[in-house]
């Protein structure tokens, strides 16, 4: 993985198991694991968020908190 800031913290993506979502002072990305060919990683969320959760409860979303908020991304 290849960022420009340091990862804060990350947290397992339960909708494949093959990803990890991390939080990084510039935002959220979601990284693949298997690096045959490279990885790919994409960015979710382009700002800076205070704590990531993922839960195989709901293993299609990330909930993200800004403050005192909780907000939800459902991918």
């Amino acid at each position: 993985l290849r960022i420009s800031s340091p990862i804060r913290d990350a947290a397992w993506w339960y909708g494949d198991n093959a990803h990890i979502a991390v939080r990084t002072d510039d935002g959220i990305f979601l990284t693949e694991l298997d690096g045959r060919g490279g990885r790919s990683t994409v960015e979710i969320y382009p700002n800076p968020v205070d704590e990531i959760l993922t839960t195989p409860d709901a293993p299609n979303s990330i909930f993200l908190r800004r403050d005192k908020t909780w907000h939800t991304i459902t991918l």
